[in-house]
């Protein structure tokens, strides 16, 4: 007969061993993400305002001019648009009431070197008037000021030991954000181990360069969901834009409802800017474990369901946009590598100038690009697909009252 106190040990550790097994199962079968604000409440906003296209826009290039999906910003005072040919190292000015080219000036003198057709352009830039141009060139880890004369400046050097920052890395198409006495860069996903959940909440999003004397510091991380699940490369490509009304930095996550934004004491403010169409965005692992991330797998879960994207803040109607992607149904995703398949609409969150969501509206995925957009004094300037080496399309749309 086995004694009682013996009994009693090995039913202990029957239980034990099934209590482990239990967790241990409902972990590597999670299906959610431990935070409250991964699912979308969409609450009721006053939606009051809209979108209404009221012109085109047409850049007229050259042989030496490729600029599809280039970077632009609207110089008000020379109604004028500046671009960058990537391709050639050239930058480019056109006049913004004809679209024909005025000028340009080779950045090769400042040794920025030309980008290889078909690569990602790591490289972005502001100018605050013809005399005053910052140009980020991330091959360098430098941000060069100089002016349309071809003098330099002032040099200053994208890198910092505090804090564990990472490579600077800009998004394709995105203003560089410059306020009256910082440069803001943000860093890359491809600097961090995405495959891990800790790893991106270790290192700093974006560093702050003093413009007066060139002294940098980290000052972002990333919002804590992060540390919640495996999102991927691309879920971790953030998107910014500065608003020089207000001295505010605003932060677009893909997979965050809200908005970041921070201010130029350290605060970090939260706004609700979430989308009618993104319940939550799905990561590629629940929990932590030995995931191997697969380029493909990546791929699918990024096309087959919409995330943020964009955010661009208009001063001319002190408004905010922020862009949320299209998307495919999964048992289309074969399909969708056709030419003539059609995907369905993504759609533009409008903003007021306290960051209070005012509007949704729908725009044609298959006739609109998210990159290389830019806000004119007429409204806020979309590319067309049908853009090509000889002609950019812009189509112009302005915010109404419904």
């Amino acid at each position: 007969m086995i004694p009682n106190r013996y009994a009693n040990s090995k039913q202990y550790l029957k239980i034990n061993i099934a209590v482990f097994l239990i967790y241990f199962f409902s972990l590597s079968c999670q299906n959610e993400v431990d935070d409250a604000k991964w699912v979308n409440q969409m609450p009721p906003y006053p939606d009051s305002l809209t979108l209404q296209k009221i012109s085109s826009k047409e850049l007229l290039l050259d042989s030496s001019t490729i600029l599809k999906y280039e970077n632009f910003q609207y110089i008000e005072n020379e109604n004028s648009i500046l671009s960058y040919n990537s391709l050639n190292s050239e930058l480019v000015c056109f006049d913004y009431t004809s679209g024909e080219l005025k000028w340009k000036i080779d950045l090769k003198i400042f040794k920025i070197r030309p980008r290889n057709k078909g690569t990602i352009k790591p490289y972005s830039f502001h100018a605050i008037s013809y005399d005053s141009i910052f140009f980020y060139d991330n091959i360098r880890s430098k941000v060069i000021l100089f002016d349309t004369a071809k003098n330099v400046l002032k040099e200053y050097v994208v890198a910092s030991k505090m804090n564990s920052y990472s490579k600077g890395n800009p998004v394709m198409g995105e203003d560089l954000a410059v306020s009256s006495d910082s440069i803001y860069i943000s860093s890359s996903p491809g600097g961090r181990n995405t495959s891990m959940m800790e790893s991106p909440l270790n290192n700093n999003l974006f560093l702050s360069i003093s413009i007066k004397d060139g002294n940098s510091k980290p000052i972002i991380r990333y919002p804590k969901i992060y540390r919640k699940a495996v999102w991927g490369t691309y879920s971790h490509i953030s998107y910014s834009t500065y608003n020089p009304n207000h001295n505010k930095l605003v932060i677009s996550f893909p997979i965050d409802h809200n908005l970041s934004v921070y201010k130029t004491n350290g605060e970090i403010e939260l706004h609700y800017a979430g989308s009618i169409h993104v319940s939550k965005v799905n990561p590629l692992f629940f929990s932590a474990g030995n995931n191997i991330i697969k380029q493909k797998d990546e791929i699918l879960n990024t096309l087959t369901q919409r995330s943020y994207k964009a955010i661009l803040y208009d001063k001319y109607r002190n408004a905010y946009y922020r862009f949320v992607s299209s998307s495919i149904p999964k048992r289309d995703y074969e399909l969708s590598q056709s030419s003539d398949y059609k995907v369905e609409p993504m759609s533009v969150i409008i903003l007021n100038s306290d960051l209070i969501k005012v509007g949704e509206v729908p725009l044609d995925a298959n006739k609109y690009s998210l990159i290389s957009m830019f806000i004119s004094k007429e409204g806020v300037c979309i590319p067309l697909k049908k853009s090509n080496d000889d002609v950019i399309y812009f189509d112009v749309f302005k915010i109404i009252r419904k």
